[in-house]
Order: C-alpha cells, then sequence, then structure tokens
C-alpha cells in the first residue's frame, strides 16, 4: 500500500514493484485498488512462505519512469493447511454415484494437491471409493461405490504439504433408485462346434442392482436364461451349419436391461460319420 505520486502533469499509466532489487511485477493503472484513506493497494504474489523481501515501487508515465521508493521489508506468513471449502452442491448422478462441486479454497501459501470426500464422516475410501483425489483437474470431484436410495451426508476437505483443513459444512445427496442393467456392447462370439457358441461381453453397469443374470436370443427368440452365470456364455443346442442373429441383455432384481446390439455367427457343419 502507498500514496501515489504527483504525476507533474503527466498521467501515471503503471506501476513496477520491486522485490530484493528486481522487478516483480507491472501493474496497470486500470487494475489497481484503493483502501478507505485512498491510497494505492496492489497484491503481490509468486513469494515463497516465511521469507523477509526488500520491496520498492515505481511510478510510470509515457514521459518516464519516476525514482524508484524506498525500499520497506515484508514478511510472508508461513504456510498452513488449506482454509475450509466453502459452496458445496451435489448432483446426483445415479444410483451409485454423486457429483460433487465448489469454491477452490485458498491454499494459505502451499499447493492442494488433493481433495477428501467424507461421508457419513468416514472417509470415502472406507466405503469403496478413492482415498485422496487429485486436485488437478479443479472440481467437481465424484464419489462412486454409493448404495442406491441412499441417503448421505457429504463434506470435503482440501490438503496440502501443510495437512488437511477443515471438511465443509455438511450437505446431504440421496442416490437414486436402481434401475435395470445398462445394455451391454462389445460383444464378440466364437464358434466352438456344430450345436455351440461362445459369446463374450463386459459385464454392464448394474444401475444400482447386482446383476443375477443373463437372457440369450437367437435368431429373434429367447434361447437360453443363465442365472448366476459371468461372461462368457456358452450357447448350446444349435443346429449344424447355421447362421444366428445373438442378443443378449443382463438380468437384476429390477429387471431387464435392453438388448445388446446383434452380431452373427455361423455354427459349424456337423463332422460325417
Amino acid at each position: 500500500t502507498f500514496t501515489a505520486p504527483n504525476d507533474n502533469g503527466f498521467a501515471i499509466n503503471n506501476y513496477v514493484v520491486f522485490v530484493d532489487g528486481t522487478v516483480h511485477a507491472t501493474f496497470d493503472i486500470s487494475l489497481v485498488a484503493f483502501d478507505e484513506l485512498g491510497r494505492t493497494v496492489v497484491a503481490i504474489g509468486s513469494l515463497a512462505e516465511g521469507t523477509e523481501y526488500a520491496i520498492q515501487v515505481q511510478a510510470l508515465s509515457y514521459q518516464g519512469s519516476s525514482p524508484i521508493s524506498d525500499s520497506v521489508s515484508g514478511t510472508t506468513n508461513e504456510a498452513e493447511p488449506p482454509a475450509q471449502i466453502t459452496g458445496v452442491t451435489l448432483t446426483v448422478l445415479g444410483s451409485t454415484s454423486i457429483q460433487i462441486n465448489f469454491t477452490v479454497p485458498d491454499d494459505n501459501g502451499s499447493a492442494i494437491t488433493y481433495y477428501t470426500a467424507l461421508v457419513d464422516g468416514i472417509n470415502h475410501a472406507a466405503i469403496g471409493g478413492v482415498n485422496l483425489i487429485e486436485a488437478t483437474p479443479p472440481p467437481p470431484v465424484t464419489l462412486t461405490g454409493l448404495t442406491a436410495s441412499t441417503t448421505y451426508a457429504i463434506q470435503v476437505q482440501a490438503i496440502n504439504s501443510q495437512g488437511s483443513g477443515i471438511p465443509s459444512d455438511v450437505v446431504y445427496g440421496t442416490t437414486a433408485a436402481p434401475e435395470p442393467p445398462v445394455k451391454i456392447t462389445g460383444v464378440t462370439s466364437e464358434v466352438l462346434s456344430s450345436s455351440s457358441i461362445r459369446i463374450n461381453f463386459t459385464a454392464p453397469f448394474d444401475s444400482g442392482s447386482a446383476i443375477t443374470g443373463y437372457i440369450v436370443y437367437m435368431n429373434g427368440s429367447e434361447h437360453g436364461n443363465f442365472v448366476g452365470s459371468v461372461p462368457p456364455l456358452t450357447i448350446t443346442g444349435l443346429t449344424a451349419a447355421t447362421s444366428y442373429s445373438i442378443h443378449v441383455k443382463a438380468v437384476n432384481s429390477i429387471g431387464s436391461g435392453q438388448l445388446s446390439d446383434p452380431i452373427s455367427a455361423t455354427t459349424d457343419i456337423e463332422a460325417e460319420g
């Protein structure tokens, strides 16, 4: 903070701040602030914590520069854990996940490296989530591994090299009710014989209720109900040298998901003799 010098008839355009004798920052006159006494205020960043600096200021106009001010000393604060996070809002993404958004808090002199989510007062890792959420990219962050149709008390705190900040105030979010599994994708087939075909795929998201089995359709008709099975699935009882259009869908306690896109496979010719 300083008192602006007499401009001697030529408007001041910029102020230059010197730190330990070196130019540290230049401030356009339109960007400076003023305190209640009308003094000029600029904020200097990119300094080290707990360090004493010699600071000087110089005014610039189109006619030239003023003499550099006398040096004054200032010491930055020691770094501390981040400030408490505020402005937390929740978006329910489905039956097992909630997105948290918030305002990035002051890092108090040491860059924020992680965020930790607390769910019902417990670090989220304890219920299947991730322990530390990388601070880059910035929020929002997403909690996964939650239970459908459940209300959670959620907090989030920031972490830097000095420790963990105070957890945010509690906000409440309720996950969506479970639904049938999502549509299966990426189905592949392998012909095993003249009467059997194996299909493989990645188990789809269960939408909040565990998958209990799969139903396979061959040429539009249900061919097999694979209760308690996991992929790959082996389809038997087929006709030799026959082309089949194959669909599969997942089933949970809520219902059955959408049929996968069709794939085609032809059984082998039956061996003679």
